[in-house]
């Protein structure tokens, strides 16, 4: 039987966010496709096998729930599973801040 999935209403904040940075940064139409269909994609897989990915401990301790996580192209979904549902709990990109990045730092310098 497949799982309930529910947006958040951060969810859905940071998929708005995420959309508008993209048209911002002049990024394609299709880019914002692209989001769109990874996060559709990702939606109707933890439907059906919600238990898929890992549980991350420090987000979870941090949230104070179990969280879970995937990435959806450059962004990870944070979800949470319940007894028949799955929670979509926040989009982040995998940078917080992609303009402000240490690159030094990234690249062991």
């Amino acid at each position: 039987m497949a799982f309930n999935v529910e947006v958040s209403n951060e969810f859905q904040a940071n998929y708005i966010e995420a959309s508008d940075y993209l048209v911002r940064c002049n990024e394609s139409g299709k880019a914002v496709a692209n989001l769109a269909a990874d996060v559709e994609g990702l939606m109707h897989l933890l439907a059906e096998f919600p238990r898929m990915y890992p549980v991350r401990e420090e987000e979870s301790r941090k949230a104070g729930i179990e969280l879970r996580a995937t990435a959806a192209g450059r962004y990870i979904l944070y979800y949470h599973v319940g007894e028949w549902t799955v929670h979509l709990y926040a989009l982040r990109h995998q940078l917080p801040d992609p303009g402000a990045a240490d690159w030094a730092a990234l690249a062991g310098e």
